[in-house]
């Protein structure tokens, strides 16, 4: 109930914003701009300098210095519920011309997008990471238009190592090390050993962690749902029987444990591993941690590809201001103005290749944090958003690794379920 009376705002937001800047011209006749409704996602204020709305109507107040006839009029909603706040937007007929959300397929799929290639000049796009812009493509077709990245990574605690004799400059590699180290850090007093997070509504970032670390994977090679590989199956077994055995994450289950209590608790020292992304390293170096991070641990080494997501801006082609989108983003997406900015003030990865080479050759104490996440990009697994299926597979995903990790559950059937699911939803988009 709260979170529809929540979307009920947010929405009604979004579209008071725009009514009113409707009575300014926003058919731009008389002389007056042309308004453009700008729906963001709320990152949150991540290094001190701002929320994301904040950013998006400071870089719209930019714009319009140097095109008055044109003007953004920015709303905003929780990452977790901004996607399905544009959904109603759009079912409403008042979509907005431009979002940042992490759901593409299913915008594609009903036509309301204007592709990239209509939006972002040849330099940008041919400009993008190839992987990135690769997970924003729907049947080949260019629609996401990436602003940053995050990637995964393990991070643990230096101190805490220390005090259970484990040394610092050697983290885990594979599972069997994760465990011996979990077991000393549980025999040492941590509270929370290794922080594995599946009781909230974004486990599948976490399960998707896992199912790569094990050898399996969410798609195969052709894009299909392969969730009840043998692999899978052999990775869940092992996190509940083995990892969340005998105390080695804590004393909660990890069907009940949320991501924002494991970041937290790594921050205040109570944590000693868990897998984070870069929006972490600010939160710990605020908090004066001793902290390190390395390649998440595999089954049987180092896992060669890590969980990485994008954060997408999509035109809508419902109003018309296809010329009027195309010239913000081209302001948006030109240095050192726009993307850049946007991915360094949130703690992120920037997502085109000159910004990420800039960043690897770069001195600053931020930069240098970063190299270690850049390094993993390329050969980073993005979530299938490309698929219009995975809005509602994310969702069986999330709650059903929840089922697995309750004790004397049968995984094999839990994940052939969930591999039901997804085939179904694949049939129906």
């Amino acid at each position: 109930m709260r979170r529809r009376e929540f979307l009920t705002t947010a929405v009604g937001a979004a579209l008071g914003s725009g009514l009113a800047a409707s009575g300014c011209g926003v058919l731009g006749g008389d002389g007056e701009p042309t308004v453009l409704r700008l729906f963001t996602a709320e990152l949150g204020d991540v290094l001190g300098q701002g929320s994301t709305e904040q950013y998006w109507r400071g870089l719209a107040t930019r714009f319009r210095e140097e095109r008055p006839d044109i003007s953004v009029v920015v709303s905003s909603a929780p990452r977790q519920e901004a996607s399905t706040a544009v959904v109603e937007l759009v079912n409403r007929g008042q979509a907005p011309d431009i979002a940042q959300v992490g759901t593409i397929a299913d915008f594609a799929a009903r036509g309301a997008l204007y592709p990239a290639t209509e939006l972002l000049n040849v330099p940008v796009l041919s400009g993008l990471v190839p992987n990135i812009a690769s997970a924003g493509k729907v049947r080949h077709i260019q629609y996401g238009m990436p602003v940053a990245a995050r990637v995964g990574r393990l991070f643990y605690n230096r101190s805490l190592f220390e005090e259970a004799g484990l040394d610092p400059d050697e983290p885990p590699t594979d599972w069997e090390a994760l465990l011996d180290a979990a077991s000393a850090l549980r025999d040492a007093g941590t509270p929370v050993p290794f922080g594995l997070p599946l009781g909230h509504d974004d486990a599948q970032d976490e399960a998707l962690v896992w199912m790569l670390g094990g050898g399996g994977a969410l798609t195969d090679v052709t894009g299909g749902y392969v969730i009840n590989s043998d692999e899978n199956v052999a990775t869940f077994r092992w996190l509940r029987d083995e990892l969340s055995a005998a105390g080695r994450t804590g004393r909660a289950s990890p069907a009940e444990t949320t991501r924002e209590e494991v970041l937290s608790g790594f921050t205040e020292g109570s944590v000693g591993m868990l897998s984070g992304d870069s929006t972490l390293v600010w939160r710990a170096e605020a908090a004066g941690l001793a902290y390190g991070t390395a390649a998440m641990p595999g089954r049987s080494g180092p896992t060669r590809s890590a969980v990485a997501d994008a954060t997408w801006l999509l035109g809508f082609n419902q109003a018309g201001h296809r010329e009027e989108i195309a010239a913000f983003l081209d302001f948006v997406f030109r240095p050192p103005s726009g993307v850049a900015s946007f991915a360094g003030r949130h703690g992120l990865l920037p997502a085109s290749s000159p910004e990420v080479e800039a960043t690897l050759q770069g001195r600053s104490q931020q930069e240098r944090a970063l190299r270690p996440f850049l390094t993993g990009l390329p050969t980073a697994t993005f979530f299938p958003v490309g698929k219009a299926s995975w809005s509602i597979v994310a969702g069986s995903l999330a709650r059903g690794i929840r089922r697995v990790m309750q004790p004397r559950t049968d995984v094999q059937q839990v994940l052939d379920e969930l591999q039901r699911e997804a085939e179904s939803a694949e049939e129906l988009r």
